[in-house]
Order: C-alpha cells, then sequence, then structure tokens
C-alpha cells in the first residue's frame, strides 16, 4: 500500500491491472487524455473498498517542467466519478510525492474546458501560473502542509443507538465509551437524530425517568451533516456559529463517521505545536 485516507487506497499496480486500465477507457478518457498506452503502467491503482476504481501518475518528461516539478495525471472509471475520490487520490499521491520522494513541485495541464479537473485543482490548492500550449498550468509546493479535511480527523467508529431505546441506555453507552455524543440510527441504517449530553442534561432537569423515556423524545432532529472533504477550518467555524461540538460526518445518506469539536481543536493544537518546532 502507498497511501490511504481510510476511504480511498492507492495501491501499486498488480498484474491485470493495466488491462482493466485500458477496458476502462471511455469518451472521457479519450477527450482530455489521449489515445493512450497499450500497456498503462502508473505510479499507483486506486482502490475504494474493494473495487479498483480509476489511477493516478506523475512523470517528468516535459520540456516546460522546472527541476523539481513533476506533472499530474489522473482517470477514475465513469461508475467511481462524482464521489469526491479522485480529489483524495490525487491529494494522497501528493502525501506521497512529499514523504517518499525528493519532488518539491506538483503540477497539472488542464484542458480549459476540463471544467472538473480545474475545480479540482481549486479544491487542492493547486494555483494557476499562466498557461502552457493554451491551457491552463497549475502548481502547488507539495512540501507544505496541506489543508486538512475531516476525513483525516473524524472518528470511524461511531457510537449508535435506536429511536425506541431508552434515554438511560443511550447515557450508559456515551459513558462507557467516554464520549459526549451518540448518533440516532433506525434499523441502523437511516440517521434520524443525535443525542449529547445536552440532550441528557435536558431530560434530567425535566424529571424524565431514565428507563421510560425514549431516545426519540429527547434526541435533536434535524441533524447537520458534514462530508469527509469539508475542511478542519470549515467544520470547527460551522461548530462555533451553530453552538454544536459534534457533527456527523455522511456521504451520499451513508453515515462515515463523526467529528467532535474537541478532536477539532485537539489536530490544530498537535499540527501547530509541530510546525513552531
Amino acid at each position: 500500500m502507498i497511501a490511504t485516507d481510510g476511504v480511498v487506497t492507492l495501491r501499486a499496480p498488480r498484474p491485470g491491472d493495466a488491462q482493466a486500465f485500458v477496458e476502462g477507457r471511455d469518451g472521457e478518457f479519450f477527450k482530455w487524455l489521449g489515445p493512450g498506452s497499450d500497456a498503462p503502467a502508473p505510479v499507483a491503482c486506486v482502490w475504494v473498498d474493494d473495487q479498483l476504481v480509476g489511477w493516478v501518475d506523475y512523470d517528468l518528461e516535459h520540456d516546460w517542467l522546472e527541476p523539481g516539478e513533476v506533472n499530474i495525471g489522473y482517470y477514475l472509471f465513469a461508475a467511481a466519478r462524482g464521489n469526491g475520490y479522485a480529489s483524495r487520490a490525487v491529494e494522497l499521491l501528493l502525501q506521497h510525492l512529499q514523504r517518499d520522494t525528493e519532488h518539491a513541485v506538483a503540477t497539472l495541464l488542464i484542458h480549459p474546458e476540463n471544467v472538473r479537473s480545474i475545480a479540482l485543482a481549486h479544491r487542492l490548492g493547486f494555483v494557476q501560473r499562466g498557461e502552457v500550449k493554451g491551457e491552463p498550468f497549475f502548481t502547488r509546493d507539495v512540501r507544505l502542509r496541506p489543508m486538512a479535511t475531516v476525513a483525516e480527523v473524524m472518528t470511524t467508529n461511531v457510537l449508535t443507538v435506536d429511536p425506541t431505546a431508552s434515554i438511560g441506555e443511550a447515557a450508559e453507552k456515551m459513558m462507557d465509551a467516554g464520549v459526549g455524543a451518540v448518533v440516532v440510527m433506525e434499523d441502523m441504517v437511516r440517521l434520524t437524530g443525535i443525542v449529547t449530553e445536552r440532550d441528557i442534561l435536558r431530560a434530567v432537569a425535566q424529571r424524565a425517568r431514565a428507563a421510560e423515556a425514549r431516545v426519540r423524545q429527547w434526541m435533536t432532529e434535524s441533524v447537520i451533516t458534514i462530508e469527509p472533504e469539508t475542511t478542519v477550518e470549515d467544520a470547527a467555524k460551522m461548530m462555533f456559529e451553530k453552538n454544536f461540538r459534534h457533527l456527523p460526518v455522511c456521504k451520499d445518506g451513508r453515515l462515515l463517521g463523526i467529528v467532535s469539536l474537541r478532536r477539532l481543536s485537539q489536530y490544530e493544537f498537535e499540527h501547530s505545536k509541530a510546525a513552531s518546532t
């Protein structure tokens, strides 16, 4: 394994992967990347769960690259697009460049009509540095610490409870796990609410019987969630503005994790301390 963020994993190519890459090409591939090699050998394959969904690569064989620069390329199969996997895969490749190579700057040369790739460049902190052969040319210094996302700091082992459980059961679960919130999942599938320490205190203050009062009566409904691609800074800002301490992390209706204000603060403290040493 080359790198992973818990959702997307980069692995070295295996026998048979090249054929899968060739067979996975479609109109989008040919439009932006040309005919392609008959035997593609990228630096890394992109995996999500047990599925091969694309590749990421870099090369140095361009006369417009300066010393220390590498040009990034990537491609996802059609079924994997629109899920944020490309951004994750490219970010992981940049981390690999920073950690395992001597290369200093990553570049992206993007056709001006390739709106998705231009959006990816902006999202990952690339800065346009003019044009090369009429195409926007983006760069990013891989030696700088990338903007952290919620996916990097969230807790993936989420404590859950059914809405029919008692408020006492919810409180006991929270106490045993040492956490300040439990996510309410109906039939372990649909997120219907969240119970926090504040909700428990509210129930106690109103003399609710712990063994009789149901979670559905005291949970916070209409839960606001965030996506794993949300930056740590934006997540913290949302929490402060809305006076939240916990936010479930979801993607396409699927619960992936939870992040707390305490965890965000801890992460920022650890990294600011490391940067000052």
